[in-house]
């Protein structure tokens, strides 16, 4: 049997402001103003993200509005909604779901999650 991840909860009566930080799975019930950085993470129905996160797995299921880095697998559930800038490895996106960002795939940038510069160089 594999070992069970730890688990933690921001209710929806919670209003957290800061970094958060989960080695395990976090489901966002309430609102997170902020940086948040994961190994799993999901924004549930009615849930909300301000601000900036870096998971491994992201599942926005409620609003996330802000930078996505490094998110290596990113589900849009029917009933979420992303705003702002995504870097992405892989993207599903639910019948429903939507997403209103400047979007790029980890593959087709540098190791900084920007567009490598292929502006000529002078000198």
């Amino acid at each position: 049997m594999g070992m069970m991840k730890e688990l933690s909860i921001i209710e929806k009566d919670l209003f957290v402001e800061g970094i958060v930080t989960s080695k395990g799975r976090i489901i966002i019930r309430g609102v997170v103003k902020g940086s948040l950085y994961a190994e799993e993470a999901v924004i549930a129905r009615g849930g909300a993200l301000f601000g900036e996160v870096e998971a491994v797995r992201l599942t926005v299921a409620g609003l996330f509005d802000g930078e996505m880095k490094k998110v290596q697998d990113l589900l849009v559930l029917a009933t979420g909604k992303c705003i702002g800038k995504i870097v992405y490895e892989n993207l599903t996106v639910e019948r429903g779901g939507t997403i209103s960002a400047d979007i790029s795939c980890a593959a087709d940038t540098g190791e900084d999650g920007l567009l490598p510069d292929t502006s000529e160089k002078t000198e």
